[in-house]
């Protein structure tokens, strides 16, 4: 196989130990998305930057490689970039970019479906939490 040739295990290839790891990955995988995610939030209301600060120390936890936990800044990144794939490949290598856009696909297509269901029992999507008096599921109040 060429040494420059995307593997169809994205994940594999992006994190496996004899991938050229670069520099400061997760520093320089959080810089790059801060720009992009900071102000948004995602559709629980939580800010997208703490949302995937919080799962790269997950996957920190979870004794996952930098090259893991940089992943999740790059995969919330690409639904704000034009060409994400080209983007995220001239910054962090073809691997890096094929593992971001397909994650991206599988989030939307979670997201899709977890829409489709709701609307089939003809419920209302409503926040897991309650934001004006609790911070927990069903709070006091009845949410």
């Amino acid at each position: 196989m060429a040494a420059d040739a995307v593997v169809d295990y994205p994940l594999s290839a992006a994190t496996a130990e004899r991938s050229p790891v670069m520099e400061n990955m997760l520093a320089r995988a959080r810089a790059f998305a801060e720009p992009l995610i900071a102000d948004e939030t995602l559709d629980t209301g939580e800010n997208t930057l703490a949302h995937a600060d919080a799962v790269a120390a997950i996957v920190a936890h979870m004794g996952g490689s930098e090259a893991m936990q940089a992943a999740s800044y790059l995969v919330y990144s690409c639904q704000h970039l034009n060409r994400p794939q080209e983007v995220i490949a001239k910054v962090f290598g073809d691997n890096f970019a094929a593992l971001a856009v397909e994650t991206t696909k599988l989030v939307q297509v979670q997201a899709q479906a977890r829409g489709a269901a709701l609307s089939a029992h003809g419920a209302v999507r409503r926040p897991r939490t309650c934001a004006r008096c609790c911070s927990r599921s069903r709070g006091t109040c009845g949410w």
